[in-house]
């Protein structure tokens, strides 16, 4: 079977009565989410078993990657209210500063500390202060979850992987600026890079 749209079809079948499937498993009362069986479907027919999904096949649906994130995101500002989030914000500034700066520092000046080498520790540093906001979403959703803590949960992965890509933004136009090797650093080519990047 040659057709990607074929292919994909029945992954996502596949994967959907995995997750059901996945879901009925009980671990000491502990409920496994569902999309612990997306990635074990994820995993089988990738590039590590099968290899159904190769590296080109997964660039000609990189259309489809942009239009599930498209949507979590859309899920998630749906479920966000601004009542909601003029209450929670003094607990959500310190956690949004923490979790997304607090992780690209950290992370930035241990991969400089085991490899000396700036470019690859900003990028990874802001790579770092990412979220996951398919997993999180899916968990909620699977859980019927609802109240402060999860309005504070859906906010702060919003709010954190914006920033994240504010900081990927900077991150990647310095790291350009320092392969080009021209011994200085432009801020308005970082200012320029970046906002490509971003928007």
């Amino acid at each position: 079977m040659k057709d990607p749209l074929a292919i994909v079809g029945i992954a996502v079948i596949i994967g959907y009565l995995a997750g059901r499937l996945v879901g009925y498993v009980k671990i000491s009362n502990f409920m496994i989410p569902a999309v612990a069986g997306y990635v074990i479907i994820g995993v089988l027919f990738g590039q590590s078993l099968l290899n159904i999904f190769n590296k080109e096949m997964l660039s000609r649906l990189g259309i489809l990657s942009d239009l599930a994130l498209g949507l979590i995101a859309f899920t998630i500002g749906g479920e966000l209210k601004w009542g909601n989030l003029k209450k929670l914000s003094r607990s959500l500034f310190p956690i949004v500063v923490l979790e997304a700066f607090g992780a690209a520092i950290f992370v930035t000046l241990s991969i400089q500390l085991l490899f000396h080498k700036w470019t690859l520790s900003l990028l990874l540093g802001a790579i770092s202060a990412a979220t996951a906001p398919a997993a999180t979403v899916v968990v909620i959703r699977e859980s019927r979850a609802a109240g402060v803590l999860t309005s504070t949960l859906l906010a702060v992965v919003a709010i954190d992987d914006a920033i994240a890509l504010i900081i990927y933004g900077f991150a990647s136009a310095i790291a350009k600026a320092m392969l080009s090797g021209e011994g200085h650093i432009a801020v308005t080519e970082i200012i320029r890079h970046s906002s490509v990047e971003i928007f």
